[in-house]
């Protein structure tokens, strides 16, 4: 069944892009999971996945340190269409760790040979996006109730079965200004859905955004 395998994946590699590197390619199709079965994208696993382990499975595209409420690296692939966010359990509060959380985006490989223990950095968050068209985009898998980017924003809501909240999510994977101010938040699910930033008024705005985060503990 090898050549099975070879298919599926140059069939995954085709429908996103020729520049999605293979090691990738699996998380192309994998399912969203959110709720009392935990939160994941396929098997990346928020709370249990490291950093060490998506640098060694992947490298490394685009990193960058973040701070808001607290202090994170961030690492992005796919031309931005993937966001990884780890945060650290404490911010570092010594010069050097500072330091060092600032040289991680320079050359992470480093980073991590000098800092190993910061290799158990646990994923906080992730984010999918879409590109213009459904065939060009990355993600093409869906969450259990079928919702899947590029769906009716709206209709996509209703899909999901619970209403959103007005709650403010912790930090997340792929935080800009520019993020579409069309959301919908399930704090209790962990998810977050995105509509378009600037839509069509004559057609329904879009998911153009998945974000996943851990919810908070009760």
């Amino acid at each position: 069944m090898r050549w099975f395998a070879s298919a599926v994946l140059l069939a995954s590699l085709a429908a996103c892009g020729s520049h999605v590197d293979p090691e990738l390619a699996p998380l192309a199709h994998a399912p969203i999971v959110v709720g009392e079965e935990g939160v994941a994208l396929g098997d990346l696993v928020l709370g249990r996945t490291t950093l060490g382990e998506v640098h060694d499975r992947f490298g490394a595209e685009r990193v960058s340190g973040v701070v808001a409420d607290q202090m994170g690296i961030e690492l992005e692939y796919v031309d931005g269409e993937l966001a990884l966010l780890f945060l650290y359990e404490a911010n570092p509060r010594e010069d050097e760790e500072v330091d060092a959380w600032r040289s991680a985006p320079r050359d992470l490989t480093a980073f991590l040979l000098g800092n190993d223990f910061r290799r158990g950095m646990l994923l906080a968050s992730v984010s999918v996006v879409a590109d213009g068209t459904r065939e060009s985009t990355f993600h093409q898998g869906a969450l259990a109730c079928g919702v899947k980017l590029l769906d009716p924003l709206l209709e996509s809501v209703a899909r999901m079965g619970v209403l959103p909240s007005r709650e403010r999510p912790p930090m997340l994977a792929g935080m800009s200004p520019n993020l579409p101010r069309e959301k919908a938040c399930f704090p209790d699910l962990g998810l977050v859905l995105y509509g378009e930033g600037e839509p069509d008024p004559e057609t329904p705005s879009r998911v153009t955004r998945i974000t996943l985060f851990l919810p908070q503990e009760p």
